[in-house]
């Protein structure tokens, strides 16, 4: 990315080669703009019949959830009308330096649940689900639900023989688990304890079609950070390179050529096809540019006596 030219830190609607919404930022900006998106837009709407309609969508780190500026916007009885208004929570129990040892997801949940918004958990993915679908596998479910972040995130670094080592751990369901992890192979154990439904497009598609659209909805969607790559799970991977032997390693599993990344499908192909059609349908008309109105220099009052903005 940074050899193509890179993008901002944040979606900005000034630097971005793309069309961006909201410009956003940090302290919470970005999960909180796209509601007071949808109040302008009722108002528009109301007002001059052009506002159009369509969903507001925030994709949102589990760590700003820490952002007072989120509970605010949360909390505001107005907000909860707003049934436009769609939180993707990306729940991968890292911030920028560290794993973060007490994020509460249940209490989270409960805490949108409370304030009138439509909760959706994407826990696990289908590779997870088979695991927890064989015998004993309701034990393993068990397990890695009461796992507090810092072991699961462990696991996610062990090869096959340190994942039948670690997950059994020492209670009453370790037998149950050890038996489930001895009849699947490595490469199964491996893919499936890092299956989180973040990753999953079907599961995130089920639970985008159950939206309920009276209300606001938040969706917790667990995730990997770094899924698929070399770094992935890794507690200090926040903004961390491959190396280029990584790189390669990468290339070859996606079937890509390392020392041509931006490497485009085919012309003709299903998939630059499929590309192209999807761009033009999210194409947007220009928004034309505003003469901005001339200012005069005298507003026609002079200002008399003394004034302020504090008490006395």
């Amino acid at each position: 990315m940074r050899e193509f030219g890179g993008l901002q830190s944040y979606p900005s609607r000034a630097k971005d080669p793309d069309p961006v919404d909201y410009s956003t930022g940090s302290v919470g900006i970005g999960a909180t703009a796209p509601i007071w998106g949808a109040i302008a837009r009722r108002y528009v709407d109301n007002a001059f019949g052009t506002g159009g309609t369509g969903r507001q969508y925030s994709l949102v780190g589990d760590a700003e959830l820490d952002e007072g500026a989120v509970w605010e916007a949360v909390l505001d009885p107005a907000v909860s009308q707003l049934g436009e208004v769609v939180w993707i929570v990306d729940l991968n129990r890292q911030s920028l330096d560290r794993v973060v040892p007490n994020i509460a997801a249940d209490k989270l949940q409960r805490m949108f649940d409370a304030a009138g918004w439509q909760v959706i958990v994407v826990k696990y993915g289908q590779a997870m689900e088979q695991l927890f679908a064989r015998p004993g596998g309701c034990a393993v479910r068990r397990r890695i639900d009461e796992m507090a972040n810092p072991e699961y995130q462990r696991l996610l670094r062990c090869n096959a023989s340190e994942l039948r080592h670690r997950l059994p751990g020492a209670g009453p369901d370790a037998g149950a688990i050890a038996r489930v992890t001895a009849e699947v192979d490595d490469a199964t154990l491996v893919q499936a304890i890092a299956n989180l439904g973040g990753h999953d497009l079907s599961a995130l598609d089920r639970a985008l079609s159950t939206i309920d659209d009276s209300r606001p909805t938040v969706v917790f969607a667990y995730t990997v950070k770094g899924y698929g790559l070399a770094t992935h799970g890794h507690p200090q991977n926040h903004s961390s390179l491959l190396t280029d032997d990584q790189v390669r390693e990468l290339a070859v599993r996606l079937g890509a050529d390392p020392d041509d990344p931006w490497r485009q499908f085919p012309d003709g192909s299903v998939e630059a096809e499929l590309c192209r059609n999807t761009a033009k349908r999210l194409a947007r008309s220009p928004i034309p540019v505003r003469s901005a109105p001339s200012l005069p220099s005298d507003i026609g009052r002079t200002p008399a006596g003394m004034a302020t903005t504090q008490l006395r």
